[in-house]
């Protein structure tokens, strides 16, 4: 099968990429109709496909509103745990979502954070990004079908 976006060029996958692909660009009706279907089939793959759906490096998709949610729901400690290894994009989109203030105070707290395994950073944004997958399927936040371009990196670049 071949998807035809219109920003990047054409991709071909398969298989179970091909499966994750199709249940990102569905509404939400759709989508929880479908996976229901799937699971009735196939619970272990239902499975796989949902938290496969959203994951941390997804947070590019977030619309503002729903970005500034997720920053007053979860707590600040797992965002500068998460900071670490965050893409500048993510950075960019996480600082443009906070307030001036919050911003030097939450660069002023990821400076004195200890030093922390990667493993723990990793499991950090994992469960940032099931905490957000929950939230997209309780209506809680609105995920874009593709990530944002319009966001200049300079901040994120400057923090590096």
């Amino acid at each position: 099968m071949v998807f035809l976006p219109t920003d990047p060029p054409a991709k071909t996958i398969s298989g179970y990429a091909r499966l994750v692909a199709m249940f990102k660009v569905l509404d939400a009706k759709s989508y929880k109709d479908l996976l229901a279907k799937l699971s009735l089939g196939s619970p272990l793959l239902a499975r796989l496909v949902e938290w496969s759906d959203f994951t941390w490096w997804d947070i590019e998709r977030l619309d503002d509103r729903s970005m500034q949610k997720v920053l007053s729901v979860i707590p600040e400690r797992d965002w500068l745990i998460a900071w670490k290894l965050a893409t500048p994009e993510v950075k960019a989109i996480l600082l443009s979502n906070m307030s001036t203030s919050r911003q030097a105070d939450f660069l002023k707290a990821f400076s004195e954070l200890p030093k922390i395994p990667k493993s723990q950073v990793y499991r950090v944004m994992f469960q940032i990004g099931a905490r957000i997958r929950l939230m997209a399927m309780n209506g809680q936040v609105f995920i874009l079908t593709r990530p944002r371009r319009r966001l200049k990196l300079n901040k994120a670049k400057e923090i590096k």
